[in-house]
């Protein structure tokens, strides 16, 4: 298992320090989110390039090679056009992203949020892109489908898959756990701890997978024992598996 870490100039080394004392991976996300990298016309990739660029003078190829950075975040949710101003992010670019990436940290994996059919629409081939994030969430029905049907994409576009769930708004109604509030636009659930555990083993279990990730941090809902009893599960299962880079 790993975390998504959304790094800041002068506190990334600080960071990266604690999270290799720990045994722990990182995926880091060096531009931020959404609203960072944005205008008027949806994604605007020069703005990434220089949020990217703020990290250009720090020196952390240490834990690029140990392991501890798990892979570059490119971006999240490329293929949502609610974050892009109704425009998603023309997929050529995430090709040039992951090459922009690479050619200031040619070892470091470039990962991207995105689900693998929107990947699929790129005429070009992903040369320097390594892998592909999914969540899953309950409306995405059955699970088993879910995660074969994109691990076979990811596969034919020669990309790794890293897994994850939305505990915080992907239980669906079944979970009994509402989330979000009074002033939420419409109903969401956390995921309890049995769909946790049932959903996060399978995930887990599937060969060939690179990582896995729980969003989102929240105390209160994290901090319930049977929660925090089924992913201290997962941790477990995850702690068994072969600790590799998330590259091609």
């Amino acid at each position: 298992m790993a975390t998504v870490y959304t790094a800041q100039p002068e506190s990334l080394l600080a960071r990266l320090e604690q999270a290799r004392r720990l045994n722990l991976r990182v995926y880091v996300s060096l531009s931020g989110s959404a609203p960072y990298l944005r205008d008027a016309n949806g994604f605007n990739i020069t703005i990434w390039k220089q949020r990217v660029d703020r990290f250009r003078r720090l020196n952390f190829q240490s834990y690029i090679d140990d392991g501890t950075i798990a892979g570059h975040f490119l971006l999240d949710e490329a293929d949502d056009k609610s974050n892009w101003n109704g425009k998603i992010v023309p997929v050529q670019l995430v090709e040039q992203m992951a090459a922009y990436s690479k050619s200031i940290w040619p070892t470091m994996p470039a990962i991207i949020r995105a689900f693998p059919d929107y990947l699929a629409t790129y005429s070009g081939t992903y040369d320097h892109l390594d892998g592909v994030r999914v969540q899953y969430h309950a409306r995405f029905g059955d699970l088993d489908k879910f995660i074969k049907t994109n691990v076979q994409l990811s596969k034919q576009l020669g990309l790794i898959m890293i897994g994850g769930l939305n505990t915080s708004r992907g239980g669906g109604p079944e979970s009994g756990m509402l989330a979000g509030g009074p002033d939420a636009p419409h109903p969401q659930y956390y995921m309890n701890a049995a769909q946790i555990k049932a959903w996060g083993k399978r995930f887990l279990s599937e060969p060939g997978l690179c990582g896995f990730i729980l969003w989102q941090y929240e105390p209160a809902y994290l901090a319930r024992p049977d929660i925090a009893a089924a992913i201290k599960e997962l941790e477990q299962q995850a702690r068994g598996l072969p600790n590799k880079a998330c590259r091609k």
